[in-house]
């Protein structure tokens, strides 16, 4: 995955507050 799929910015995989495993993040929304 390289493009969220709500705004098509570009995502990174970053581990989330509220997780614990790696996920695809979306840098502007």
């Amino acid at each position: 995955m390289k493009y969220c799929s709500g705004c098509g910015s570009t995502v990174s995989q970053r581990i989330p507050e509220d997780d614990d495993r790696l996920r695809y993040v979306c840098d502007q929304c």
